[in-house]
């Protein structure tokens, strides 16, 4: 009888599904070290060249970026204690990286493209941080450079406040917003570590700390750093309300308070897909009758939650209803504004569900390699082929369905995604977009790193009963 008893024992109790990210080899180990190298040799060649140019827009960032580190290192050391060293050493390198990613930034914007929104940022930024300086928090500086308090003026307010403390240099600015967005992205893998335990955080790790886009794009002083910060603090609520832990909550409103403050249809967004998941939530404890109440009680926090970010985003496109035909016609203004420039390119809004994967192709994957006709929309198009061959696993697509009913923060991540397509798919500019889709990018990826289906196997055929009984018979 030991032969059945065998073949059950191997039924109900399959081998464990192996990912091999989860087993880092030596070479993927030592990718931190050179990537720290990397950024050490640079920093080292740049500072004495800043320095004899005299320009002290960039000298004045060269001398911030230890100082960002020194702080920033200790409290790694601290928060990082319970990772395994290989993941240590990632998060270590992904900081080093952004810093990197600043100086990269910052010579593409002035040395090739010649310009920018950072410019404007910088500017403003100077004058209210001497301001501040003095104390003078509500003066004519104040008023003229921060006529209302949302949008495009908020973050000259957060630029006037990091020079308040750091040199009012250009290369500064880039230095400690990027530092910022770093702690967002930092922010969003303890999200994925804490809603999703059993999936590939190592890859998370590696994806959401180097993917180009994630490095280069929201290191310069701009909202896209400002948002992948504040995206970050939401995520990262919202995987402690999903796990019913506790201030969940409380970081959740400060992260909506802080989207909403320079973008609110996005904090409509990330909002409705945090609504859908905290829906989905299983509710902890279902024999219990308080777990019902407490469960409505939340709901209707998420409705009054809700009716102040409908507010804010009506005051923020100036109409008076968001429904149907107010978002048509923002739609419409979007596409004129973008439809703009060296880098157009033809919409496609999804108005049929016939429509949406082509909306989902532009906005996530696009420009596509025969588009490319720049440097930087080259390794644009390199990386949607990237995120293509992340995706398209059969292994990890096949628990999709399953892990959006039961796992909450992948109803949220893919909720938010495809609201995202939806309300950025008349974006018409590849340059636009390709900074836009930074807001979006730690949400899909967390759809790389699922853990993996088992694979079909066959299955082992049953020995034929009167085999087993002779065997029975004959011991």
């Amino acid at each position: 009888m030991s032969e059945p008893s065998s073949w059950a024992a191997t039924r109900v109790n399959p081998a464990p599904v192996r990912d091999p990210w989860l087993s880092a080899p030596r070479s993927r180990s030592q990718f931190a070290a050179v990537a720290v190298l990397v950024a050490c040799c640079a920093y080292a060649i740049m500072l004495p060249i800043g320095i004899a140019s005299g320009d002290y827009d960039l000298y004045g960032g060269l001398l911030i970026a230890p100082v960002l580190l020194i702080i920033s290192l200790p409290i790694l050391r601290r928060l990082t204690a319970k990772e395994d060293a290989w993941t240590r050493r990632v998060i270590v390198a992904g900081l080093y990286t952004k810093l990197l990613g600043a100086g990269v930034r910052y010579a593409v914007t002035f040395g090739v493209l010649g310009t920018g929104d950072a410019r404007e940022y910088h500017a403003s930024g100077r004058i209210l941080g001497q301001a501040f300086r003095s104390f003078d928090f509500t003066g004519q500086a104040y008023q003229e450079e921060i006529p209302k308090l949302v949008g495009t003026p908020f973050i000259r307010l957060i630029t006037g406040v990091v020079y308040m403390v750091s040199p009012a240099s250009e290369l500064s600015g880039f230095m400690v917003f990027s530092w910022l967005s770093f702690w967002g992205l930092y922010l969003f893998y303890r999200a994925f570590c804490i809603a999703i335990p059993d999936g590939n955080r190592r890859r998370y790790a590696i994806l959401i700390f180097f993917l180009p886009s994630l490095v280069f794009w929201p290191s310069s002083i701009g909202k896209e750093a400002w948002m992948l910060l504040t995206l970050g603090i939401v995520a990262y609520g919202t995987a402690r309300i999903f796990t019913y832990q506790r201030f969940g909550f409380p970081i959740v409103a400060l992260g909506l308070w802080a989207t909403a403050m320079v973008r609110p249809h996005v904090t409509l967004i990330v909002f409705l897909a945090l609504a859908v998941g905290y829906i989905l939530r299983p509710t902890r404890g279902s024999t219990s009758t308080v777990a019902p109440m407490r469960k409505i009680i939340g709901i209707g926090v998420l409705l009054l939650v809700g009716a102040l970010v409908v507010g804010r985003t009506q005051s923020f496109f100036g109409v008076d209803n968001l429904d149907t035909a107010t978002a048509d016609q923002i739609v419409t203004d979007v596409e004129g504004q973008t439809a703009q420039g060296g880098s157009e390119f033809e919409t496609t809004r999804p108005s049929t569900p016939l429509q949406y994967p082509g909306a989902v192709a532009s906005v996530l994957f696009r420009p596509f390699p025969f588009e490319a006709s720049s440097g930087t929309a080259m390794f644009a198009a390199a990386e949607g082929v990237l995120l293509v061959l992340l995706l398209c696993n059969p292994r990890r697509l096949r628990t999709l369905p399953r892990a959006f009913a039961r796992r909450p923060y992948v109803a949220f991540s893919v909720t938010f995604a495809a609201l995202f397509v939806y309300g950025f798919a008349a974006l018409s500019n590849f340059g636009i977009l390709v900074r836009q889709r930074t807001q979006v990018l730690p949400f899909v990826l967390v759809l790389a790193a699922l853990p993996l289906a088992r694979p079909r196997r066959r299955a082992t055929p049953r020995p034929p009963r009167a085999s087993i009984n002779s065997r029975a018979s004959s011991g």
